[in-house]
């Protein structure tokens, strides 16, 4: 049976780490930051926020919390 090609993607490797950064970067997010939150957030996120005007530092704030949200409730479920 021929499953195709399929690459692994290890989301941990450096090169990715820095494409990541480098988005974060291209959308306002000075470049400490990008790297100090590229594996944590979505930066399609962020660049949809930008995109309609948010300030980029903002809304890197918004997809954080918004994150951290989801995760508070995922555990709030767990333990209901």
């Amino acid at each position: 049976m021929d499953q195709g090609w399929h690459e692994t993607i290890d989301h941990d490797e450096p090169l990715i780490h820095d494409w990541r950064a480098r988005q974060l970067a291209r959308l306002g997010i000075p470049r400490a930051l990008a790297e100090a939150v590229a594996d944590h957030v979505d930066w399609h996120q962020i660049a949809a926020l930008v995109c309609r005007g948010c300030p980029p530092r903002l809304a890197l704030q918004i997809v954080m919390l918004e994150a951290r949200s989801r995760s508070s409730s995922c555990w709030a479920l767990t333990w209901a």
